[in-house]
């Protein structure tokens, strides 16, 4: 569903759909200027979160960190790792 919705907005400001669900009609719309904002705000908190992994400092909580150990944290990734 994200993959059709992203397809049908294709980044176009202004552009919305209306998609049907198991749970009644979708309405989506995309922003540019909120767009904007949201990618801003996000490499924020990742910057943060790779400057906290530097340091390893866990006196501050932030967002994309996890503990590995009781004295180390690393970035939080979505990617599933292999053995």
């Amino acid at each position: 569903m994200v993959k059709r919705i992203h397809n049908t907005l294709n980044g176009n400001h202004g552009a919305m759909a209306r998609f049907s669900s198991i749970h009644g009609d979708l309405v989506c719309d995309f922003s540019t200027k909120r767009y904007k904002k949201e990618l801003n705000d996000f490499n924020k908190l990742l910057q943060k979160a790779e400057e906290l992994v530097k340091m390893q400092s866990l006196k501050v909580k932030a967002r994309f960190i996890r503990k590995v150990t009781k004295e180390k944290i690393e970035l939080n990734s979505l990617r599933k790792k292999t053995h």
